[in-house]
Parts: C-alpha cells; structure tokens; sequence
C-alpha cells in the first residue's frame, strides 16, 4: 500500500496568496527543500491539502517547475519522507502483538486494577 494518487491541480482547493506569502515562498524556494518539507513551512494555508500538493501550488504561482519527488538532499529532512514506508513496517512489525483500544471506548477508560493498585488509587 503505497502513498495515495496525487489529484489534479484543478482539483485541489484554493487557497489566497498574498506578495508576503510569495516572498516568502520564493525565499524558501531557494533552499533545499522536498516537497513534503516546503509544502509544511505553508502549512496554515491551503486547508485540505498534503505538503505536496501545497507545495504544488506554491511553485505553480512562482511560475517554477516542481518535482513531487522527495530528495536526499533536502536541508530539513535529509531524504526521511523517501524512507517513511521503511520506518512503518518497523513500526507495525513492533507492535505486532500488541492490543490498541480506541481512547473512547469504554475499556480503554478503565484502568487495569493492578495500576490501580500500584499508584494507590481509589478505584470508584
């Protein structure tokens, strides 16, 4: 199960950019940057959006290219969104055994009797 399909540049929700925003844009431009990371410095525009897909956009209004793939090279992440799918496997190979409650559900709510005990709690 890989990433998701990216959509369509039509298809994604817009979102205003002001010449502060470009100026900024066209400075973090400038760096090293994968898509994942440049798209995270605008992170507080374009709700509904992934980093790349910001990203995306971000270049497509400074009238530059754009590559959707991650690099080694990237200054913030050294090249970590390309080994992501590694460090899942890890994780959930990690947690293969293990049970997972959802915080609502009732039994998660309730506290094993021997941490009960342990932290010298009243149970009510």
């Amino acid at each position: 199960m890989g990433p998701p399909a990216p959509r369509a540049m039509a298809d994604l929700p817009s979102f205003d950019l002001d010449d502060r925003v470009l100026a900024v844009a066209a400075n973090a431009a400038g760096r090293e940057l994968c898509p994942e990371c440049f798209g995270r410095v605008f992170g507080r525009l374009g709700h509904g959006l992934t980093n790349p897909e910001r990203a995306a956009r971000l270049r497509e209004k400074l009238g530059q290219s754009y590559s959707t793939a991650p690099t080694a090279l990237c200054s913030v992440c050294g090249g970590l969104f390309d080994r992501l799918p590694t460090w899942v496997e890890r994780a959930l190979r990690a947690a293969d055994g293990f049970e997972f409650l959802a915080a609502g559900s009732q039994k998660a709510r309730q506290a094993p009797d021997e941490r009960v005990a342990r932290q010298g709690l009243n149970p009510a």
